[in-house]
């Protein structure tokens, strides 16, 4: 397990109702960690890390800029 996974899973630990965290570079759209309680799959977990991208990088955010 990566330390940022140990971090993610820290955060997901100590944060009241926490039930993710992930840490995604918004330049390539990796994901660079992650922990969450549903143990979900690694596909799962690419499409939320795309999702992320999307919401940070996406269509919408570079009209407001």
């Amino acid at each position: 397990m990566s330390r940022i996974d140990d971090i993610c899973r820290k955060v997901v630990t100590e944060v009241d109702g926490a039930i993710a965290c992930g840490v995604v570079d918004l330049e390539s759209g990796m994901l660079m960690g992650i922990h969450n309680v549903a143990q979900y799959t690694s596909s799962l977990n690419e499409l939320v890390a795309a999702s992320a991208v999307d919401m940070f990088r996406g269509r919408s955010v570079s009209q407001i800029e």
